[in-house]
């Protein structure tokens, strides 16, 4: 059986690879519910659906009679509502210091997960610069945040290229210093002197438009990213987030959004601050 498509990060450190997607297979015999559900500074949204066979290509079914509730620490109740398509939302927005819990109620199946909301992303700057590399140059974006290293945080970086998913990556808190953590994300720009077919596709060309998303997240979510990473290469499942063997994970998250970047290659010079 398999989940849709799963992008698995690195751990940031000063030089950030970001992954490409990838299939990841779950270890499953019958169909599984799976739920993606957040609370944000945004809102709310789970998106229900069921794992598919391994050789299907059709789209993963999407669950259209569930009951989705969320509760709050403060007391909040919230019930989400069925939008279709296995898409589930309240305008509801997640509040600091909460403690929030998911309820869905599928057919004869309750299970419910717990994720905490995060503090503010304190952002301070982005852009692209270029590094001169063996001859060649290597483009990175750079992302700036305040974070004084003091408690412990833990990011998720997410990367589209022209509304799909081009890359993501994970990180904690571990390398902040002077008040500050960067995430130099290297990526792949147009190089016409290689001719490899999966390189051209994963090249950035001029014009392409970059959104990029940069989340805060609890321990708990960047434990399950983590152990997805872990578990696909050992062809097994990530740690459980939800009860009553149902995959998928509820993270409770603030997001900051940085505005559409479009790719231009020739305006990129090397790092201001080197």
């Amino acid at each position: 059986m398999k989940l849709r498509k799963i992008y698995i990060p690195l751990v940031a450190a000063v030089l950030c690879s970001c992954e490409k997607e990838l299939d990841f297979k779950y270890d499953s015999v019958e169909p599984i519910y799976v739920i993606e559900a957040t609370v944000s500074n945004e809102g709310t949204k789970a998106v229900i659906t069921q794992t598919r066979d391994v050789e299907s290509t059709a789209d993963a079914p999407t669950v259209n009679d569930a009951n989705v509730t969320m509760t709050g620490s403060d007391g909040s109740q919230t019930a989400l509502t069925n939008e279709g398509n296995g898409i589930y939302t309240s305008p509801v927005k997640g509040v600091e210091g909460v403690t929030y819990t998911l309820k869905a109620n599928i057919g004869n199946v309750t299970t419910q997960s717990t994720s905490v909301m995060p503090d503010e992303i304190k952002f301070e700057d982005s852009y692209f610069y270029r590094m001169p590399m063996l001859g060649d140059s290597l483009y990175v974006y750079k992302i700036t945040l305040a974070d004084d290293g003091k408690q412990p945080r833990y990011y998720y970086i997410r990367i589209m290229r022209n509304d799909k998913m081009y890359r993501w990556m994970l990180s904690d808190n571990k390398v902040a210093n002077d008040g500050k953590i960067v995430f130099n994300c290297s990526l792949f720009a147009n190089n016409e002197g290689d001719d490899e077919k999966e390189k051209r596709e994963e090249w950035l060309h001029d014009g392409d438009k970059l959104d990029i998303s940069v989340s805060l997240i609890d321990e708990t979510a960047y434990n399950y990213f983590f152990s997805l990473s872990i578990a696909e290469s050992n062809n097994c499942n990530p740690l459980p987030n939800f009860t009553s063997g149902v995959l998928g994970l509820f993270s409770a998250r603030s997001i900051y959004r940085i505005p559409t970047i479009t790719y231009n290659q020739s305006s990129i010079g090397e790092d201001p601050d080197k």
